[in-house]
C-alpha cells in the first residue's frame, strides 16, 4: 500500500514532474491509466473477468512513454456486446488498487458504426477525487494479444505502485488496424483515425520498426487480414476469402 498521505499527492505529483521534466497534466493521466490497469489485471486474477486487453494511444503510452503521442482515452476491449462490457466493467470497479477507488458515472455514448460505448470513470486516491477519465469500451477482435511492462515513469517517485505489465493489442495488428483506417474507404467511426491518430502519430515509425514485437512478415499478415475483413463485411460474408 502506498504511504504517502492523500493530501499531499497533489504536490508530490507537481515535484516529480519538475524533476521528471514530464508534463503534470499527463503524469496525473499516466497515474490513472495504470491505476485503471492495475485493478482490471486484479480482475482477472481473481476471474470477475476473462480478459481484455487495451488498444488505441493508451496501449502506444504504454509501450513507449513520452515518445508516444498523448492520449486522453483508454480504449478498452472487453468480451461480449455493448451492454455485457458496461456490466462487466461495473464488476471489476468494484475492486480497488492501492489506495485508488472508482465509480462508473450514469453518462453512457453509444458510437453505433464502432460498436463502442464511451463512458466515464470517476477514479479517487484515498477519499480525494482524482481524475476522470473516458473509457471506449470496444469489441474484442484481437488475433495477438502482447503482455507489456509499462514503459511509463514518475510512478515510483510518487510511491505508488504499478502492475508488472498489461494487455495490449499486438503490435503488429495495432499497426495494420492504423494503416486501414487511415487508408479505408471514409466513415463516421473512422474519423479520429483520420484525423491523426495513425500509429506513427502515436510512436515514431522508426520507434515501431524498432520493436523487438513488429515483425514484417507478421505485420503484412495482419494487414492483410484486416482488410480481408472489412472487404468481407462490406459484402456481408463471414471470414476472409
Amino acid at each position: 500500500m502506498s504511504a504517502k498521505p492523500a493530501e499531499r499527492l497533489e504536490k508530490i505529483l507537481a515535484r516529480v514532474a519538475r524533476e521528471q521534466g514530464l508534463d503534470q497534466e499527463r503524469l496525473r493521466r499516466w497515474v490513472s491509466f495504470l491505476a485503471l490497469c492495475g485493478v482490471l489485471e486484479q480482475a482477472v486474477e481473481r476471474g470477475v473477468i476473462d480478459s481484455y486487453y487495451l488498444k488505441g494511444g493508451v496501449a502506444m503510452e504504454l509501450r513507449f512513454a513520452g515518445t508516444a503521442r498523448t492520449t486522453k482515452d483508454f480504449d478498452l476491449v472487453l468480451e461480449g456486446n455493448r451492454g455485457e462490457r458496461i456490466r462487466r466493467l461495473e464488476d471489476v470497479l468494484q475492486l480497488t488498487f492501492d489506495a485508488f477507488t472508482f465509480r462508473l458515472k450514469p453518462e453512457i455514448h453509444e458510437m453505433e458504426l464502432a460498436d463502442t460505448v464511451r463512458v466515464e470513470v470517476a477514479v479517487q486516491y484515498k477519499t480525494r477525487a482524482w481524475q476522470t477519465v473516458d473509457i471506449d469500451l470496444g469489441p474484442g477482435e484481437a488475433r495477438e494479444m502482447d503482455l507489456v511492462e509499462p514503459a511509463i515513469t514518475g510512478l515510483a517517485e510518487m510511491g505508488i505502485p504499478m502492475t508488472a505489465h498489461v494487455r495490449c493489442l499486438g503490435l503488429n495488428e495495432q499497426i495494420a488496424q492504423k494503416l486501414h483506417a487511415c487508408t479505408g474507404p471514409q466513415r463516421e467511426d473512422r474519423a479520429r483515425d483520420r484525423s491523426g491518430h495513425s500509429a506513427g502519430r502515436h510512436a515514431g515509425p522508426a520507434r515501431l520498426c524498432a520493436d523487438p514485437g513488429c515483425g514484417g512478415a507478421d505485420l503484412r499478415r495482419a494487414r492483410d487480414a484486416r482488410f480481408s475483413a472489412d472487404r468481407c463485411a462490406s459484402r456481408g460474408v463471414a471470414g476472409g476469402t
